[in-house]
């Protein structure tokens, strides 16, 4: 059987690493960020025979004129006393019956979040959250058991995830909950309440709505954004749009296959340790990387050129990826992701691109060929770039 292979590093650091900046370009590195969030798109719940409780007499009930939906009852009350618009985010849906673990519940899904009535609980759990941070992390076939663990000892650590709050976000996290106890301010249980336990280390990921690199934790109930072009205002620190991304059927970030997924969480790990950001995984290059894993197990061959004569730097420009720097890295043969990463940590040319602290975005290709010709069967590629 053959072993693992890599490509040739003399010509691989040669012609796989590229700068297109003008010289006075590459002198000035600062980029301003602008946010924009887009349109939040409306969605209508409905399902037959199972219609919603008419408000009582007594109860009160709200409109939102920016969604044309109504929040009423127990829920209006729940969002006002526990952090209302920048917690929960408006209305997007009608309370309505929903499916939630495997039982019918009367739910009503918000911006940031999922209110669901629980009339057989005592006040204040009445009312449950949806665990929207780890539903997102799952629709996106992120297996977030396998992220990167905080160090032991590291301040915030959570021990039953492994996780720690980064600084970055640890004031926000700790400075809000639910109420339970009548006293001012938010217990530690209160904000475990709310948001949950950390399920992710703080990474530089893109933003699914701008396109944009942020620095973002995951928990259980929330993502966590941080937002350096809003410094010096409430609103540096943004909760992800999690109800509405899932109302519109969008993944929290580019879908990879799980294996591919893998792989950047390990090399994320590397170049944490390195002190690097996190490598982003932008839609545009996962798309590059997995079609050109495609193309090496499909036509039988290995390398960085493609059965059509382009190279790598032309399939990005090709797909739309303006890019700055790039490179690109290839393994063939390693059957696991861990075997992967650890051929390109074993190659100085590879590291270098692995650790590369001025490249923020990748994508990750891997395909398993069982009928393999060469006898490799397993073909990853992973591109990086900066735009």
């Amino acid at each position: 059987m053959r072993q693992a292979r890599w490509y040739n590093a003399r010509l691989f650091i040669r012609l796989l690493v590229r700068d297109a900046r003008p010289p006075a370009a590459r002198i000035a590195e600062a980029m301003i960020h602008t946010y924009r969030r887009l349109a939040v798109a409306l969605m209508l719940l409905a399902l037959a025979g199972l219609v919603p409780p008419r408000a009582g007499a007594q109860e009160r009930c709200r409109d939102f004129s920016e969604t044309g939906q109504r929040v009423c009852g127990r829920l209006l009350s729940y969002w006002e006393q526990n952090g209302g618009l920048p917690v929960f985010g408006l209305p997007i849906s009608a309370q309505a019956a929903q499916a939630v673990e495997g039982r019918q519940v009367q739910a009503q899904l918000f911006e940031r979040e999922r209110l669901e009535l629980h009339p057989e609980n005592a006040a204040p759990y009445d009312v449950l959250l949806g665990r929207q941070g780890a539903d997102a992390l799952a629709r996106a076939g992120r297996d977030w058991y396998s992220f990167p663990k905080a160090r032991a000892g590291a301040a915030h650590r959570f021990a039953e995830t492994g996780h720690a709050i980064a600084p970055e976000f640890w004031r926000s996290w700790s400075s809000q909950g639910l109420e339970f106890d009548g006293r001012p301010g938010a217990s530690f249980a209160e904000s475990l309440a709310l948001f949950g336990m950390p399920l992710s280390e703080a990474a530089r990921e893109q933003h699914p709505t701008d396109g944009r690199t942020y620095l973002t934790q995951w928990f259980e109930r929330a993502r966590f954004e941080y937002h350096p072009e809003n410094a010096g205002t409430p609103y540096v620190v943004l909760l992800g749009l999690l109800g509405a991304e899932q109302a519109g059927s969008r993944s929290a970030a580019p879908t990879m296959p799980p294996e591919a997924a893998q792989v950047l969480d390990l090399v994320n790990a590397q170049r944490a340790a390195a002190g690097c950001p996190a490598l982003a995984p932008d839609a545009t290059l996962v798309q590059v990387a997995q079609a050109h894993s495609q193309d090496m197990a499909a036509h039988d061959f290995f390398s960085h050129t493609g059965s059509d004569g382009r190279s790598s730097f032309q399939r990005m420009t090709d797909a739309g990826y303006a890019y700055r720097r790039a490179a690109e890295n290839l393994a063939a043969g390693g059957r696991t992701p861990a075997d992967a990463v650890a051929q390109w940590l074993n190659s100085p040319p590879h590291r270098a691109n692995m650790l590369n602290c001025a490249l923020r975005d990748t994508g990750v290709g891997y395909v398993d060929d069982p009928d393999d010709r060469l006898g490799y069967r397993a073909y990853w590629t992973q591109v990086f770039g900066t735009r």
